[in-house]
């Protein structure tokens, strides 16, 4: 007999735009929980360091707040986002 292994369900959907980004990338996310929660968002650098880490106020539904990326350098990085204990790392390019 076999068993059904389910996925748990997902806690946050995570999006951004414009990729490439210039000055500012726009990130908006749902959160799925039923309360308000906090986000801790980073900036990484592709081999891992941490460029800039901020905390948002999620509260349940859309949330979307600008990121000034302005001073990046030209190049890909990872985005990473906390939120109801579950994690996702999006890939983006800053472009001059």
């Amino acid at each position: 007999k076999g068993s059904l292994r389910l996925n748990p369900p997902m806690l946050f959907a995570i999006g951004f735009d414009p990729n490439p980004a210039k000055v500012e990338l726009y990130l908006s996310f749902e959160n799925m929980a039923l309360g308000n929660a906090r986000a801790t968002v980073r900036i990484l650098h592709p081999t891992g360091a941490v460029l800039r880490r901020l905390t948002l106020d999620a509260i349940p539904g859309k949330n979307s707040t600008p990121l000034n990326v302005q001073e990046l350098p030209t190049g890909w990085y990872l985005l990473e986002m906390q939120l109801n204990g579950e994690r996702q790392v999006v890939k983006w390019v800053k472009q001059d």
